[in-house]
């Protein structure tokens, strides 16, 4: 019922041998693909990500956006209450005091994705009527 299998013998080494032997490598010039558009391997032009444009554009646009303004000096003191929060979740006795009174853990937003701050303060919103501070 068992076949016995060859522990030495290698069998991605044929497919690998049938596909080299079919494998062309073609010298191509400057003067080739000018000369020959039509044939040259043209390149799709670059986009950039989804997701980092999105950061780029909810950090650093909207903290440029509102420097100078009302708006900056309440900016800053409503997230350094929430950077304080957060910054007590991660202490083990605060975090388990934290837990009790909300009925769950905070998430700490991560520098790097806009999404992940704004998931944190709509948590912190949720529980806006027992965080008064």
């Amino acid at each position: 019922m068992f076949e016995e299998i060859d522990d030495n013998s290698d069998l991605d080494d044929d497919v690998t041998e049938t596909e080299d032997e079919n494998l062309q490598f073609i010298k191509v010039s400057d003067d080739d693909i000018n000369n020959n558009l039509e044939n040259a391997i043209m390149l799709p032009n670059h986009l950039r990500c989804s997701s980092h444009t999105l950061n780029l554009l909810a950090t650093t646009d909207f903290r440029n956006l509102i420097i100078g303004t009302a708006a900056s000096r309440l900016h800053h003191q409503a997230f350094a209450k929430c950077t304080a929060l957060w910054n007590l979740s991660r202490k083990p006795k605060s975090s388990e005091i934290i837990n009790n009174v909300l009925g769950c853990c905070l998430t700490y937003p991560c520098p790097t994705r806009w999404n992940s701050l704004y998931d944190s303060t709509n948590q912190l919103l949720k529980y806006k009527a027992v965080l008064t501070i």
